[in-house]
């Protein structure tokens, strides 16, 4: 006896799935604002008047009369810190230009003000902001794998999708041909039934699988709209801290000299090194170095990686390793020409 079999129909398509599960591209980088900037600057002034003569070859005494406790710098450190930058201009001319006398060396003084407390206030406040950033740039990179991961497991399902259809075209050739004899025989039609079967119960675990995705699909899309908005409170946050912390010329540290003198000639010079704000070790000692190359006469420079710059106050240069340039020794020669 034969038997007709009706054929099967595909109930999912790959172009159907695609257009129901479209995913959205995960979040990017995280705006430039995340970067951060805008540290305050600082400038320093000669005292007015004229200055002292040149000192080029007997060392400048010099010694740390004054640590302010609130920097949190032993009176031992900012020793070492001063001597130093002095070790910076000895290594640069090949003998010392200043020497430490804790007795009769002119004064450094470590004096702490609003300056020193709105700086650390502002890194307090900017450590919070990074630590949020960091927060955030690992959330990034999970959501990353996450979609990723999702992506393959879209992929894979496609493949398998796209198998079935095959599947089911193979097998509804085969009914059209054993149909067009008129029927299968029993034995093959149970063979038939049983593909048939399988392939309901295959499609039914795709449908499934579909189910599945899109639910994740709208859970990661979630993660990434709560994400752009923490990115956009976050940015919000670094610009409330450039309007609560705005660039100013505020003075990391201060030279100052008052010379005295009698019938035209120079009788003594009184020199004071005051240091309000450094920002780490190496912030320090480039500031100590500029306000030394003061002591020496000399003035400020262009070139921005020269000690004697203008802009040498800058929390940004904090990192840098301070060092005597060509545009510091020449400044040094113009004032000693012997060096």
């Amino acid at each position: 006896m034969s038997i007709r079999v009706g054929p099967l129909v595909t109930a999912l398509s790959v172009l159907g799935l695609l257009a129901w599960l479209a995913v959205r591209t995960s979040a990017g980088p995280l705006p430039g604002a995340l970067a951060g900037s805008g540290s305050t600057g600082s400038a320093d002034a000669l005292a007015t008047g004229e200055r002292g003569p040149p000192h080029c070859t007997a060392p400048l005494l010099w010694r740390v009369a004054e640590v302010d406790p609130e920097f949190g710098l032993q009176d031992a450190q900012a020793l070492e810190a001063a001597a130093e930058a002095a070790q910076l201009w000895a290594d640069a001319v090949g003998h010392p230009l200043f020497q430490h006398d804790p007795d009769d060396g002119f004064p450094i003084r470590f004096i702490f003000d609003e300056r020193q407390a709105r700086a650390q206030e502002r890194r307090v406040a900017e450590a919070e902001i990074q630590d949020e950033r960091q927060a955030l740039e690992n959330r990034r990179d999970a959501m990353t794998e996450d979609r990723e991961r999702h992506q393959e497991e879209l992929a894979d399902h496609r493949e398998r999708l796209q198998e079935l259809e095959r599947d089911v075209m193979r097998h509804n050739a085969r009914v059209r041909s054993w149909n067009q004899e008129g029927g299968a025989p029993s034995q093959v039609h149970a063979e038939l039934q049983e593909v048939a079967d399988r392939i309901d119960r295959r499609q039914e675990r795709l449908r499934e699988e579909e189910r599945t995705l899109g639910r994740e699909d709208a859970r990661l899309r979630e993660r990434e709209d709560e994400f752009n908005q923490r990115v956009d409170a976050h940015n919000r946050d670094w610009d409330r801290l450039e309007e609560r912390f705005p660039p100013s010329a505020v003075e990391a540290g201060v030279y100052r000299e008052e010379v005295t003198q009698r019938g035209g000639r120079t009788v003594s010079v009184a020199r004071e090194i005051r240091i309000h704000r450094f920002d780490g070790w190496n912030h320090l000692v480039r500031v100590l170095a500029h306000e030394l190359g003061h002591a020496l006469g000399l003035g400020h420079t262009a070139a921005a990686d020269a000690l004697m710059s203008r802009e040498h106050g800058e929390e940004g240069e904090a990192t840098g390793t301070p060092q005597v340039v060509a545009a510091d020794l020449a400044l040094l020669r113009e004032r000693c020409p012997e060096f």
